[in-house]
């Protein structure tokens, strides 16, 4: 530790931890708003999904029974393939 006895070098080393502690705040606010535009984006392809279903005289309580399943299917899945939604496009 005697490189941290000469002036210049200590600085630059209080300097280089203060410029990564910035960036590690500067990163964390991102990932929030980033987190918070994903729920966004969720929330309005939720909503037109249940618009559309309702405008198709679905009745609201299949649509909520719908959106509450957790499991998946074979018939979803293959549906979600011949659409083009496969895992490497999400």
């Amino acid at each position: 530790m005697r490189f941290l006895y000469e002036k210049q070098t200590r600085r630059f080393y209080l300097f280089l931890i203060i410029v990564c502690i910035c960036q590690t705040c500067l990163l964390g606010v991102i990932g929030i708003f980033q987190v918070q535009e994903v729920q966004r984006i969720l929330a309005v392809r939720e909503l037109a999904a249940v618009s559309y279903l309702l405008e198709a005289d679905i009745p609201p309580a299949l649509i909520a029974s719908a959106w509450n399943q957790r499991e998946a299917t074979e018939e979803g899945e293959l549906l979600l393939q011949t659409i083009g939604h496969t895992e490497q496009s999400r």
